[in-house]
């Protein structure tokens, strides 16, 4: 099991529209809330500026582990969960994909100003209207972990790979 995490200091991705991309692979979901890519200054929801997650969506965060993307917007952390659930804003796919271990996926979260999207091996797998400008931030950004975070209840257990951002929404075609 690894537990490290890769500090990319506190680069922010300008405008309103935001993609971030990767290749994943888990060995465990035993951490409820295993983050991929995080830009956060602690580890409360309106904490985060933009982070990618897998989540488990069963009661106290069991499984099954589900996909999960936030974005702050106005002021405030919108969250959207594969499926919905406690804290996610309503999706209106909601495919509920099931993660297991041991499988790789590509993962891919957009924010067009309008839309909040996650897109798993490149299928749309959840979506839900959220308009605003994206809020910026000095915050830290860190892969496998959540920045400002000791404890390993954020850390990703498995393999990231191949992790992009970019400044503008990528359409799903």
């Amino acid at each position: 099991m690894f537990t490290n995490y890769i500090d990319l200091g506190t680069f922010d991705v300008p405008g309103s529209d935001i993609t971030i991309l990767a290749w994943f692979k888990a060995d465990d979901f035993g951490v409820n809330d295993g983050r991929i890519i995080s830009k956060a200054t602690g580890t409360a929801t309106d904490d985060h500026f933009w982070m990618l997650s897998t989540r488990g969506v069963g009661g106290s965060g069991a499984s099954p582990y589900r996909m999960r993307f936030r974005v702050s917007i106005g002021g405030s952390t919108e969250t959207l969960i594969d499926g919905g659930g406690s804290g996610s804003l309503t999706d209106t796919v909601g495919t509920n994909i099931d993660l297991v271990t041991d499988t790789w996926y590509f993962v891919a979260a957009v924010y067009d100003g309008s839309t909040m999207d996650i897109y798993l091996n490149g299928a749309l797998i959840a979506s839900a209207a959220q308009t605003g400008t994206r809020d910026t931030s000095s915050a830290d950004v860190w892969m496998g972990d959540n920045p400002i975070s000791v404890d390993v209840y954020r850390a990703f257990d498995g393999v990231i790979d191949e992790v992009a951002v970019f400044s503008r929404a990528l359409s799903g075609s």
